[in-house]
């Protein structure tokens, strides 16, 4: 990806029932990706829970309800408010991948140790796209998909302090 990471963007499609993730460089190439309910909840999420548990500040932490709160602290403390309610730039770009979105299948994440996080995104296609983030930019990402799998009837919330929890099932009743 030429120009480096701009803006990112994700939004919940009722129609599709799933979550379109724009991204757009500094050199004026955007990408569309569509991503699963699958690919979000059993791939995207357990990634990043697993690569910011890493963190060897979290690591030296004894319980797992610690190390969920201390998660939960650094988030909040590192996503950068002022970064959001920015439109996403809409202006007429290159598309490497084409106008449609494409269909994400499949994932890798991993992180350097240097607080630099790399997610490969692989397509039905057969290609993938790499992004790296630092460490607000991942935190913020994290917040944008927070937010989105939330508000999405997936019945499903997830964050630092929802962990991944399914509703209880309704009360089933034979008459």
């Amino acid at each position: 990806m030429a120009g480096g990471l701009k803006q990112i963007a994700l939004r919940y499609e009722a129609a599709d029932d799933r979550v379109l993730f724009l991204f757009n460089t500094h050199s004026r190439q955007e990408y569309k990706l569509w991503l699963t309910r699958t690919v979000i909840l059993r791939g995207m999420w357990p990634a990043i829970q697993k690569l910011l548990a890493a963190n060897p500040d979290i690591q030296r932490l004894g319980d797992q309800e610690t190390k969920k709160a201390m998660m939960s602290f650094q988030h909040h403390g590192t996503v950068d408010k002022s970064a959001f309610g920015k439109e996403f730039d809409e202006t007429p770009k290159e598309y490497p991948l084409g106008e449609t979105p494409v269909l994400v299948t499949g994932l890798r994440a991993n992180a350097d140790g240097d607080g630099k996080y790399t997610f490969a995104f692989q397509f039905a296609t057969g290609g993938e796209a790499s992004l790296r983030f630092d460490d607000k930019l991942l935190h913020n990402f994290v917040e944008l998909l927070i937010k989105v799998v939330n508000k999405a009837p997936w019945d499903v919330q997830i964050g630092f302090d929802a962990g991944f929890e399914k509703p209880a099932e309704s009360e089933k009743r034979l008459h």
